[in-house]
């Protein structure tokens, strides 16, 4: 009977030991549970962060893109301008007229001056034709600064050009004790004149024959059969020559 009873104790020991094994075991078993859980929730927030972001990214380069668009149009909209910018400021210079090499001396009359010209071409002209005979402050390789004749209209200057190609004249011509070619050129504004210095240096590399310019705007031309180019801007110079 002791022994049977000892049995039974014996018995309700290890029965509760499994029970307390078990109900620890569903307590770390529901703990695993809840850090799965919390584990799943971040995730899901992480997640849902992940694609807040991927939407936000999507979004600035959709941004970056459309800005980058409106800069180009911008920029497009700014080079026509200063292009329409610059043919209006060529056209308020087209009769003034650059007589180079003359040489410079010492209280000299410039209206005399032009006046000898003149008369070395075989041209004249009344004094209400022209605006104004002045000395620029640059000077040419020589170190000999042009001279500003500035018209009422572009036909003289045109006049003069043509002459100075077709008889060309010296300092002798005019009185002036140096044999010195005389040359007649438009007046350009800067951006005109880096044009033509680009496209007289693409003549030289190139094996081009002319580069002129005429009626605002620069152009260059291979050789007598070729074609004449006009040249409003460096890319319109042949790519497969540059």
């Amino acid at each position: 009977m002791n022994a049977s009873k000892s049995t039974n104790s014996r018995i309700d020991n290890i029965a509760q030991n499994i029970e307390k094994s078990i109900e620890k075991l569903q307590h770390e078993v529901q703990e695993v549970k809840s850090s799965q859980q919390f584990i799943s929730d971040e995730f899901e927030n992480v997640k849902i962060s992940v694609d807040d972001q991927k939407t936000l990214v999507s979004s600035m380069k959709l941004e970056i893109t459309e800005l980058k668009n409106d800069q180009a149009q911008a920029q497009q909209h700014i080079e026509e301008l200063n292009y329409e910018l610059n043919k209006i400021k060529q056209c308020s210079i087209e009769s003034h007229l650059l007589i180079s090499n003359v040489v410079q001396l010492v209280n000299e009359n410039l209206d005399n001056l032009f006046g000898n010209i003149l008369s070395a071409l075989g041209l004249s002209c009344s004094s209400h034709e022209i605006i104004g005979i002045t000395r620029l402050t640059s000077s040419n390789a020589r170190g000999v600064p042009p001279i500003l004749v500035r018209f009422i209209n572009v036909s003289l200057k045109d006049k003069i050009m043509k002459m100075g190609r077709a008889k060309p004249l010296s300092c002798i011509d005019i009185g002036l004790n140096i044999d010195q070619r005389i040359y007649f050129n438009h007046r350009l504004t800067s951006l005109n004149q880096r044009l033509l210095g680009i496209a007289r240096k693409f003549r030289n590399d190139n094996n081009y024959k002319f580069v002129w310019f005429s009626n605002g705007s620069v152009f260059i031309k291979k050789d007598e059969n070729s074609n004449a180019l006009k040249i409003s801007d460096v890319h319109d110079l042949p790519d497969n020559n540059c």
